[in-house]
């Protein structure tokens, strides 16, 4: 094929399954004309590019492309949408990975590494993690939040990767990089506990928080208050105050949109939310008591969804959507513009 008629059907298409093996990279014409076509196109017009490694790892696919052609085709792993495509590559990539490291006899061959971005680039191990959900695109930096049409492909990828990927590890612990907004930090625990049971262990700047891990010595509870609201309404609300509070912005949301609650119950430290309140002692015995309200408040006769409103670190938000294993129903909010007004953005889907 020429270069033309190689750009006149990529011009049809909205998305690129780059095929890496079999000396893929050995050719002048695909590192010279299709590699950069592709690439110009996802530049220009948003082209999805769908890596398959097929004789290589991610890790070692990753920096052959970048050597053969300066381009970073591991900033395209998450950005799948088509279920088969779904499919395709992340069994690719975990299979390839599991087979690598039993090859040369690695000792965390049982622990699998995903790493999430939505925020910033700032999370480790890029070119290490098995799956890599590389959604900054999604999230666009002015702090909006996608449309629902885009929630609901992502919603649909983070499941099914999770599933494919988690699929070829012996459960265990499953390390997680992540600069990602709250809701997904909730939704990832969720996924990990509903399709294995594994457990997430978070990596922080300078420690890791792993969710079922209890310190002893963390017996101080969340001060809980909860106000009586609409008899009859279908809905109730759960905030979770920990790093600031989310009253006033629940309030708007209710004053000027048709949220009407039955109960609301906030949840917050006994001397009130602050940026660091949230310790590797007290996450995950917080995170129980905060699933508790939800799963409560869940169970009530006639209440079809609850509404949860949060502010707290990324690895508590992990640590509350492993805890809420199979609660359907579970509709989660964040700031659009990180300021407000609130916007439902995820739902829990039950088992």
């Amino acid at each position: 094929m020429t270069r033309d008629s190689i750009a006149s059907e990529l011009a049809r298409c909205d998305a690129a399954m780059l095929w890496l093996g079999g000396g893929t990279l050995a050719s002048d014409y695909v590192r010279k004309i299709e590699i950069p076509l592709i690439f110009e196109n996802n530049q220009t017009r948003g082209l999805r590019i769908i890596p398959l490694f097929v004789d290589d790892g991610a890790k070692s696919g990753i920096d052959a492309v970048r050597t053969a052609t300066g381009y970073e085709v591991g900033d395209h792993n998450g950005h799948v949408r088509d279920s088969d495509h779904i499919n395709a590559f992340t069994e690719r990539v975990a299979s390839e990975e599991v087979r690598s490291r039993l090859a040369h006899g690695s000792a965390d061959v049982r622990r699998p590494l995903l790493r999430c971005v939505t925020r910033s680039d700032a999370a480790g191990a890029r070119e290490e993690a098995d799956l890599n959900f590389d959604w900054i695109r999604e999230y666009p930096s002015d702090g909006q939040l996608p449309s629902e049409s885009t929630i609901d492909a992502l919603q649909q990828a983070l499941h099914r990767s999770v599933q494919h990927v988690i699929s070829a590890f012996v459960p265990g612990l499953v390390d997680l990089y992540l600069s990602c907004h709250l809701h997904i930090g909730v939704a990832l625990g969720y996924e990990l506990r509903r399709v294995t049971g594994a457990v997430p262990r978070i990596a922080l700047a300078d420690d890791c928080w792993q969710c079922l891990t209890v310190s002893p010595t963390a017996d101080i509870e969340l001060k809980s208050r909860s106000s009586v609201g609409q008899a009859g309404a279908n809905r109730t609300a759960v905030e979770i105050a920990l790093s600031r509070d989310t009253t006033a912005l629940v309030s708007s949301l209710i004053a000027t949109s048709d949220a009407r609650y039955r109960e609301r119950t906030h949840l917050s430290p006994d001397d009130g939310p602050a940026q660091q309140a949230v310790t590797r002692d007290n996450v995950n015995p917080w995170a129980d008591q905060c699933a508790d309200a939800i799963r409560r408040a869940r169970s009530q006769p006639g209440v079809d969804s609850v509404d949860v409103f949060m502010a707290a670190p990324i690895g508590f938000a992990v640590a509350l959507g492993w805890r809420l294993n199979a609660v359907g129903g579970v509709r989660l909010f964040h700031p659009e513009g990180n300021a407000g007004p609130y916007r439902h953005v995820w739902t829990l889907q039950p088992s």
